[in-house]
């Protein structure tokens, strides 16, 4: 040990934070635990560096025995640590009033000591500079906790980025990366402290992009009105890399939440979206009534009728068969999404499309042409008259019906025959 190592180690402690005396301390420790592994040493030797000039020394403890008795260490007390033993006659030479049985301090020259503590120093230093960075980040990050941070990208290790935090190391695993993105070492990085870890050994910041958390900082980041208080963020639901959907919520009647958050010309949202690697964001508009905030979630599609279940929270959306598909999104993604942002169980149901009045009309002309016999456009022209199927025509004179128009001789004949033969089945029954 010297001055130029002192240095260092103040160069060191300076950088990251820890004072010469910790790591001076700590040294001491590391080297005399290693000493002791050398079974030429003292088991119970004690190194201490002088902290203005670097000299190292050492001492151990001896029990003093007298002349001629076993020099092997052993306990002071039963399951005490072991101390080494001195005669007493050699006690003698450098503490004149040692005592047989009693403890003398002296100071000893370990072996291998030189090697030990270029073994030993390297060690414990990495050692405390990993200390320092977890209580760096208790201290400076904790404040940080679910707030944006940036990085750069040092080194990918299975998958997984470790980002330069300048005093501390972050980790973004891959579940908490968008999907799809891709990153180099050296690219800077945007993501929001998950949790900070305080025991092992790697790095101390768990980073996630994935969260809805992420998409809520960006949204505060960019929009004024959503810092200040005036829009609020009332839910997030979010698929990363794939959608997200955000209710806001106005307190001030002049200010447009929605439009609030898209920004002029979509600047607000578009910004987030690059952020987001052209993640789709929809903005809806929060309302404490149910049903309109779910038809306002499930946007774009448009809901004809829901039944509510107060009790289960959950819906029975129906739509238009023209909007089911739009309402399910994506193998299901627009419903699903819309479900957890509003918190109740949603099912929908597809309407059956009435037939229209053409389809109605060819379905009553073929009935019609089938009962009496007749061809398709005969059957159209009664229909025309105003009988639309054989009881109307019962229910009429025969004159009435001789008196429609259209239909040639032949025609006529069958339908009147059509008409008698039709009522006299009616008064048999």
């Amino acid at each position: 040990m010297n001055s130029e190592f002192l240095a260092q180690l103040d160069y060191l402690g300076q950088e990251r934070g820890i004072s010469r005396e910790v790591l001076l301390d700590s040294l001491e420790k590391a080297i005399a635990t290693a000493a002791k592994k050398d079974p030429q040493n003292p088991e119970n030797i004690e190194i201490k560096i002088n902290p203005v000039t670097g000299e190292l020394k050492a001492h151990a403890d001896y029990l003093v025995v007298e002349n001629g008795a076993s020099l092997a260490p052993a306990p002071l007390v039963a399951e005490g640590p072991y101390v080494s033993r001195m005669h007493l006659s050699k006690a003698l030479e450098t503490h004149p009033d040692a005592k047989q049985g009693e403890c003398i301090q002296v100071e000893v020259k370990p072996q291998n000591l030189g090697r030990i503590a270029a073994q030993t120093a390297r060690q414990v230093m990495l050692q405390q500079l990993r200390k320092a960075e977890k209580a760096i980040v208790q201290q400076e990050f904790r404040e940080k906790l679910d707030q944006i941070v940036s990085g750069v990208v040092r080194r990918i290790e299975a998958g997984s980025l470790v980002v330069d935090m300048q005093k501390a190391e972050g980790i973004l695993r891959k579940e908490d990366q968008i999907a799809g993105e891709r990153y180099s070492i050296g690219d800077r990085i945007n993501a929001v402290i998950k949790e900070i870890e305080s025991k092992g050994s790697g790095p101390s910041l768990i980073l996630t992009r994935a969260s809805a958390d992420f998409v809520r900082r960006l949204f505060e980041r960019e929009v004024a009105e959503i810092h200040s208080g005036i829009v609020q963020i009332k839910g997030i639901a979010r698929e990363a890399g794939s959608r997200t959907k955000i209710a806001v919520l106005s307190s001030d009647a002049h200010v447009d939440a929605i439009g609030a958050c898209v920004g002029v010309r979509g600047m607000r949202v578009k910004n987030i979206t690059n952020e987001l690697s052209g993640e789709k964001i929809d903005i809806v508009k929060w309302d404490d009534d149910i049903r309109n905030y779910i038809s306002n979630a499930l946007q774009p599609a448009l809901v004809k009728g829901m039944d509510i279940d107060e009790k289960s929270k959950s819906v029975l959306l129906r739509v238009a068969p023209d909007q089911f598909a739009l309402a399910l999104g994506k193998k299901g993604q627009n419903l699903r999404l819309t479900s957890k942002l509003c918190g109740w169980k949603i099912e929908i149901q597809e309407l059956k499309e009435e037939s229209s009045f053409q389809e109605k009309m060819a379905l009553a002309v073929d009935a019609l042409a089938k009962q009496i016999g007749i061809s398709s456009a005969s059957a159209g022209k009664i229909i025309s008259a105003g009988y639309t199927d054989i009881n109307g025509l019962l229910a009429a004179d025969i004159s009435d019906i001789r008196g429609m128009e259209g239909l040639d001789p032949s025609e006529m004949e069958t339908l009147c025959a059509a008409v008698e033969k039709a009522r006299q089945g009616t008064e048999a029954v």
